[in-house]
This record gives structure tokens, sequence and C-alpha cells, in this order.
């Protein structure tokens, strides 16, 4: 069997600089699916851009034989929105490298991941004839929002049987078998209007809700994983009333449950409903799900071994496999393909600075993530 030594003439910093600059928003990303999709057609695959909705593009390229199971290597193109400009040291769409450290939007989540991918493709394509499965680079758009990029994926038929799913979400270089689910909720209250000096002749449906929220977080469960603790509950915004001389009549909340697992979405539904529908006030509330996706724990670690000790020959510090407390699209692509393929979550940047003003990648993890990535696969999928 040949198996080329890696070379290093598809730039993965100069990618993920093409795509920090270029901003991805929901509703916007297009243009950062375009410059992918040339990039990658550049070098010889023949990628195919999905644009499933106004405004929104999945892309997806495979190599090695389609009558195999699938070895699902998938990030996400869009980024949440840069928050207060005057906030930021350095313009967040500017991509500028300073200290080593590579600025701006999304250059940890996940545009570096993401980056490093599609370069891992472009180098196995120099080793395509000896692939005994099929690769399939996965790349979608609204994860941030809903995971609906790869829920699309789904819709289309375009994922089968996979034995292995990577997602290169940022993990600073450090294996995650296990992810927390997700479940979003709203809670409508609905109460009576009057003037704020006659409160006896209204119902505060601010104050009602303020009462509930406490309620809900007495009823998550006690159940504790190892490495990613208790489910958690946050109240991510409040919207209400019109005035502040008026009591008000409608007010809304929306919830982030992260459940860890072990305990099931069910479960914790069914608690929050059920503090819901036993409230003790003169007020209705009507709870409203959002978005559901499941925990995720890898039945086998055997590629995230091999992940670990790859890195292990770059990197001096310890590297453990572990878990993660944010979920990804892998939770769409493992709750589709019920015989659960092996799981993992691998790829450059700091969880510490997801979301983050100030959002920088080392570009030596860029480098490194590739590298190690395309080792393991090229070890994996051509034995």
């Amino acid at each position: 069997m040949r198996i080329e030594i890696l070379i290093m003439d598809n730039d993965v910093v100069e990618l993920t600089q093409k795509l920090v600059k270029t901003p991805s928003i929901k509703g916007n990303t297009v243009d950062v699916a375009n410059i992918i999709f040339d990039y990658l057609e550049e070098f010889g695959l023949n990628p195919q851009i999905d644009n499933y909705k106004e405004g929104e593009a999945n892309v997806y390229v495979s190599l090695g034989p389609s009558n195999t199971d699938q070895f699902i290597i998938s990030g996400h193109i869009d980024t949440v929105p840069i928050g207060q400009i005057d906030d930021w040291t350095h313009e967040p769409y500017s991509g500028k490298i300073i200290n080593g450290e590579l600025w701006g939007r999304g250059s940890v989540d996940m545009k570096g991941g993401t980056a490093s991918l599609a370069c891992v493709m472009i180098e196995l394509l120099k080793n395509e004839s000896d692939l005994k499965q099929e690769i399939f680079l996965a790349l979608t758009a609204e994860e941030e929002t809903g995971l609906l990029g790869a829920k699309n994926y789904i819709d289309k038929k375009l994922i089968k049987n996979a034995s292995n799913i990577l997602i290169a979400e940022p993990t600073n270089l450090e294996p995650k078998t296990r992810e927390k689910g997700i479940v979003w909720f709203d809670i409508h209250s609905n109460g009576r209007q009057a003037h704020a000096s006659r409160p006896d002749l209204g119902v505060n449906a601010i104050e009602e809700l303020a009462r509930l929220i406490p309620k809900l977080h007495n009823v998550i469960p006690d159940w504790e994983d190892d490495l990613l603790g208790k489910t958690t509950l946050n109240t991510g915004t409040i919207m209400g009333g019109t005035a502040a001389n008026v009591i008000p009549q409608y007010a809304r909340a929306r919830f982030d449950s992260r459940v860890t697992p072990g305990i099931t979405n069910d479960e914790v539904i069914s608690r929050y409903k059920k503090v819901v529908e036993e409230f003790d006030g003169e007020i209705e509330f009507d709870f409203d799900l959002i978005e559901s996706a499941s925990s995720i724990l890898s039945k086998t670690t055997n590629f995230a071994e091999l992940l670990m000790e790859n890195t292990k020959k770059y990197v001096s510090r310890e590297i453990e496999i572990g878990g993660a407390y944010y979920a990804t699209d892998g939770a769409v692509f493992m709750e589709y393909l019920k015989d659960q393929p092996e799981f993992v979550i691998f790829g450059p940047g700091s969880t510490e600075l997801l979301h983050q003003t100030d959002e920088r990648m080392e570009v030596s993890q860029l480098e490194l993530s590739k590298k190690i990535i395309y080792e393991s696969l090229i070890k994996t999928a051509c034995n």
C-alpha cells in the first residue's frame, strides 16, 4: 500500500483567514460556502453546494468507495454575531495574525476546524486509491441556530450508514467522546393588565414568571456525569411589558437546558412541564418546546484513542479523552444513525473563547489539527 507523506501545499491558515474575513451569521452563509467550494474544486475535488434556503448553504464532498460505511467528518460555517464592535481589541473580521494568534469571529467556533477538514480532504485526494472507506465531508450552515444545516443532510438522505463521526469543534486538540444534549423552550405567561397604581386589579405576568423560574431549577435531575457534571438550565431572555405604569399582561422567557448523558431529554422536558402545570398562582403559562437534541456517549473510543496518541507526538502537555459541555451537529447525525457509530469531537482552539469577544486561534493548533486528523484518517481508512 502506498501512503504519501503529508505535503503542506494547501494552507489551512490562509483558508481560515479568508473564512474569518467573510461574515457568516444566520441568513448569510452563502459567501463562505462558495469560498470553501472554490477552494476544494481548485485542488481537484468534486464538491457540491446545496443552497437549501435563501441565504443558507451546505457544502459537501466525498472520497473513497461509496459502497462502504461513511466516515463522516463535519464542521459548521456559520457563527454567532460579534456583539459590540467597540469591545473588540482588533476588528472582528480582520483575520489578523498577532503574536501567533489568528483573530476574529469564527476563528475558534469554528472556521479553523472547518478549514482543517477541507485541507485534510485535499491531502486525502493524493491517497484516494488506497482508501478502503468513504470519507464524507459534511459542512453545515445554521448550526448556531438549531442544527438546521445538519438536519438538511438527513432530509436529503445524504447521510447513510456510518462507522464514525468526527466533529472538528474546538477541543484544544483533546478528543471528546461525549457531549451534553440541548433543550430550548419558551414559557409564555398570561396575566391581567391594569394601572400600576392598582395591582389589586391586575396580575403581573413578569413577576409571576420570575416566581416560576426558581421552581424550574429545583426539578433539575441530581444525576451527575463523571466528566460533564449535572444538567444545567439557563434563563437566556425575558421579554414583556409595555410601560412602567402598566401592569404587564404578557411575558415570555426563553430557556436553554444542557442535559448530561445518562438523562433523557424527555425526562427533563417532562419535569419542566410539570412545574408549569402545577404552578400555584393567578396566571396561565404556556410551554413551547423550540429544540431538542439528545446527549451523546460514544460506545467505543478507538478513533479517539488514535487521535490522542497522534496528538501526543506533537504536544508536550497531558492529553486525555474527555467530554464537551456544548452540543454539536453530531447530535442530529447520531440520532438518525440508529446503529450508533463511534463519535468524537476533535479540533483546534480553546473552548474558553467560544462566543467571546476577542475570539482568537493559535496558528500552531490549526496546522497541528490538519496533520493529526489526516494521519489518523489515513491509518483508519486505508487499512
